[in-house]
């Protein structure tokens, strides 16, 4: 029997797939199956599945018609010989060591937790929130009940404790079975979500790591990032079948809260842009904390995400008006909605100071790093923690 199973699903990344599959075979901890469900591709995917199947027998190879990854992931499980099972998806990869951390990590425990880097530019690391170690005891496994949706812990800054998503984590098979049973197949956004909230609910004990071998590759043309005109009904869907599920719970009061502070989030936070809205029609989250300092003065806005379109839309609002630039490296990502330029506008543009719009106090700094290095001066760069306003 193998150590570990992992399960694949696939739909149409043929550019992704083979970087995937490789980092897979390629694990330290070789006593591994590998199943590909192949769900409807369109693309040559099928055929790279096939390819490598046949070339390395621990790979089993699935194809199904276009059902979803929920339903893929589940007939996945059908294959499934192995006690423990880990999902990765198609287009994202790992380390070398991930799968033997993880199984090292077990220690007898229901739940192996990890954290993953975010792709875009560089890689950002994200680690689950809560403390490390093993939570093995009613009490303690309180404290993950009471933190699964929505952070209750004061000395969480982030209303985010542990980060749902269903890959970077080592799951039993048979507990993942049931969890399979139970979950909204109806759901097209946020289906880990409803997944790891149930396993968690079953688990005995957990193992928070501070493993980080799992690499999410977020993309513009990815499913987490597609316009669908149903997120409202998806958002429905998923409070209703935890709903009846926490209920059921002894510790129902502080789930169904829960539940309802992360609803309040996604709603505010992601429908604008599930939705496909104007990119104006978002919540303010962040104030810009040199609003009114810079009245009279030419500014040039770095970085472009969330924070950096909170900045703009305050600026575009002030008595200063907009920035007279506003650049990021990844600017075709935004360039669409936004007037966002390329870095290297800064050689060209008239300003006396250049806002970093990160939250992050090491990006900021790595920001202002590769700015000094483009011949900009220091005392010019300007950078504080974001006026945090909105918190669900």
């Amino acid at each position: 029997m193998p150590k570990i199973s992992v399960i694949i699903p696939v739909y149409n990344v043929e550019k992704y797939l083979p970087k995937c599959i490789e980092s897979v075979l390629n694990q330290t901890l070789s006593d591994i199956e590998i199943i590909l469900v192949n769900d409807g591709s369109e693309d040559s995917s099928g055929e790279i599945c096939e390819r490598y199947a046949k070339a390395d027998s621990r790979i089993k190879y699935i194809c199904q018609e276009n059902q979803g990854v929920v339903t893929a992931r589940k007939n996945g499980m059908e294959y499934v010989t192995s006690e423990y099972v880990t999902f990765v998806d198609s287009d994202d990869w790992i380390s070398e060591t991930f799968f033997e951390e993880l199984y090292n990590n077990i220690n007898g425990c229901d739940l192996v937790l990890s954290g993953h880097y975010k792709v875009k530019e560089k890689a950002v690391m994200y680690i689950d929130r809560i403390p490390k170690g093993i939570y093995d005891t009613p009490e303690k496994m309180k404290y993950i009940t009471d933190n699964i949706l929505y952070s209750q812990d004061p000395h969480i800054k982030s209303s985010v404790a542990i980060f749902l998503y269903m890959c970077s984590r080592l799951y039993k098979s048979e507990t993942v079975r049931k969890v399979f049973e139970e979950v909204d197949k109806t759901l097209f956004f946020d289906e880990d979500v409803d997944f790891l909230s149930r396993y968690i609910l079953r688990c005995r004990s957990v193992n928070c790591t501070d493993i980080c071998g799992y690499y999410y590759l977020d993309r513009l043309d990815s499913c987490m990032n597609t316009k669908h005109d149903d997120y409202l009904l998806n958002l429905h869907n998923l409070y209703n079948s935890l709903r009846k599920a926490f209920e059921k719970n002894e510790y129902s009061d502080s789930l169904i809260k829960q539940l309802q502070l992360r609803m309040t989030n996604l709603i505010f936070t992601n429908t604008p842009g599930r939705m496909g809205f104007h990119p104006e029609c978002m919540i303010i989250k962040y104030i810009n904390p040199f609003l009114n300092k810079i009245e009279g003065r030419k500014t040039a806005l770095y970085a472009a995400g969330v924070v950096g379109k909170n900045y703009y839309l305050q600026m575009k609002k002030s008595k200063g008006g907009a920035p007279s630039v506003w650049v990021d490296r990844n600017y075709e990502l935004y360039n669409n909605d936004f007037p966002v330029h390329p870095v290297e506008e800064l050689k060209i543009a008239d300003f006396d100071h250049i806002i970093i719009a990160v939250e992050d106090e090491k990006i900021a700094e790595s920001i202002r790093q590769n700015l000094i290095g483009m011949g900009f001066d220091d005392d010019k760069i300007l950078w504080e923690e974001p006026i945090k306003v909105y918190t669900p």
